[in-house]
């Protein structure tokens, strides 16, 4: 095999495994998302979480108000934000580290 294909061939599988990696750090992040937004109790008078979010206040008495509803999007979307811009960090920087603990040599 030429020194071409080898390299190929490695830049190849660094990026399979960095994929995988960015995989698993989103699942442990979306984990983490998921039981911070179980911690919040369900008001009485509500089946569920999303019934009381996507309640209207004006309407149904102890409904999420507005003000909760934009705060609690609003740091949802941070949270995303944050998430993708780590693991757009590690596609980016990442796939050079991982070539030199790999490898053992530089990356192009």
């Amino acid at each position: 095999m030429s020194d071409d294909k080898k390299i190929i061939a490695r830049k190849r599988i660094i990026a399979f495994l960095s994929f995988i990696i960015i995989i698993i750090f989103l699942g442990i992040f979306i984990g983490v998302m998921y039981s911070a937004i179980e911690m919040i109790p369900i008001p009485q008078g509500f089946e569920t979480k999303w019934v009381w979010y996507l309640s209207d206040p004006f309407s149904v008495s102890g409904a999420c108000p507005w003000g909760l509803k934009i705060l609690i999007f609003g740091a949802l979307m941070l949270y995303v934000f944050v998430g993708l811009t780590i693991a757009t960090y590690i596609w980016k920087k990442g796939q050079r580290k991982l070539y030199k603990w790999v490898y053992g040599e530089e990356i192009e």
